[in-house]
């Protein structure tokens, strides 16, 4: 019950914390109109905030701790929560198209993940027989 509870509200801060920073690259990517490429902050974040910020800071709010702290009902949660579906699939395609333009960059990046993420079980595993 209450671990459930605590992990749901661990997932929902992560992917909160996820669509954060998505907005803030969001806000700062350059566009191209008319074959031009606009590099004006101003313009760029113009453009970002009459399209997707609404949605985008929606998508950021921590619903999971909202229902958990303030009581909100079930409904209020399960449309915030598919708020950030959109987002998480525009991160993930965004991945994905960074993985195929520049994927000698990610694979290192994944390597050294993967050693990290080795090391911390060994040292769990250490720590535990010791």
């Amino acid at each position: 019950g209450g671990e459930r509870a605590s992990l749901s509200i661990v997932a929902d801060a992560c992917l909160s914390v996820v669509c954060a920073a998505d907005v803030v690259v969001q806000a700062l990517t350059v566009f191209e109109e008319y074959g031009l490429r606009v590099t004006d902050p101003r313009a760029i974040l113009a453009r970002y905030a009459g399209r997707h910020l609404a949605g985008d800071v929606a998508a950021c709010l921590p619903f999971a701790v909202f229902a958990r702290v303030g009581g909100a009902p079930l409904g209020v949660v399960i449309i915030g929560l598919a708020c950030k579906l959109p987002r998480l699939g525009e991160v993930t395609f965004a991945a994905r198209n960074a993985f195929v333009q520049h994927s000698d960059s990610v694979r290192v990046v994944t390597v050294m993940l993967q050693w990290l993420l080795l090391s911390h079980w060994f040292a769990c595993v250490w720590y535990l027989v010791g």
